[in-house]
């Protein structure tokens, strides 16, 4: 269960760095938007830590682009 969940984290931390690198933000940008520490920032991308249930609604505001115009 414990190997699962670890991979999940690097799977997790992996998408979240190619999705910074994609818009061009440095991890102390977006550990800024989120309000944490880089380490702390630095630590999800290494899948070390995830960034919980609370912190997930800003990373979404942070990395997601959704545009309405057609």
């Amino acid at each position: 269960m414990a190997t699962v969940l670890a991979k999940r984290r690097r799977e997790f931390g992996e998408r979240l760095r190619t999705e910074r690198e994609r818009l061009g933000y440095t991890e102390l940008q977006i550990a800024q938007l989120l309000g944490v520490p880089l380490e702390v920032y630095q630590k999800y991308e290494l899948g070390q830590e995830d960034p919980g249930i609370f912190r997930m609604p800003r990373l979404n505001d942070c990395l997601l682009y959704t545009s309405d115009a057609a």
